[in-house]
């Protein structure tokens, strides 16, 4: 079963790494505004999670604990899932301040936050209705968590 899994994990990586190339390569990301480039990558990894919701334990299960994968599995979702993933935000932060943007943040820590909201909110979604005290529209709630989001760590984030 875990050789299954793993296999799954490899598909997954594998889709979110085309996400991620086409994300790139997209209209002008480039250009965009280090702002616009965090929400894009909340946004993504908002998406993978909704289609995903374990994704990010059964990586853990791998690259951290060893379980079900061989050294070289456990090399390529290490490079792609952390340290490339990793790399990708830490740019997007060192241009941010760079263009005086944003200040200086731990691009780890936020990693860790961002993964760690989004996931709860993906994966504890009935929370939303049971707050709202009614059933919520899944797609459109998530779109607004996510929007709430960006606003919470850009402006935690924006020099002044």
């Amino acid at each position: 079963q875990n050789g299954l899994m793993t296999e799954v994990l490899l598909q997954i990586t594998a889709e979110a790494q085309e996400r991620r190339e086409l994300a790139r390569r997209g209209a002008g990301t480039s250009s965009l505004a280090t702002s616009e480039k965090i929400a894009a990558r909340i946004d993504r990894l908002r998406e993978m999670l909704s289609e995903n919701p374990h994704v990010h334990e059964m990586l853990l299960d791998r690259v951290v604990y060893g379980k079900g994968a061989t050294e070289e599995q456990i090399k390529l979702l290490r490079n792609l899932w952390i340290d490339a993933s990793g790399a990708e935000l830490n740019d997007i932060i060192a241009e941010g301040v760079e263009k005086g943007e944003l200040r200086p943040i731990n691009a780890h820590f936020l990693y860790i936050a961002l993964a760690g909201m989004t996931e709860f909110a993906v994966n504890a979604f009935p929370l939303f209705e049971l707050l709202e005290g009614e059933p919520q529209d899944r797609d459109a709630t998530l779109k607004a968590y996510t929007d709430f989001l960006v606003d919470i760590v850009l402006n935690g984030a924006l020099t002044r």
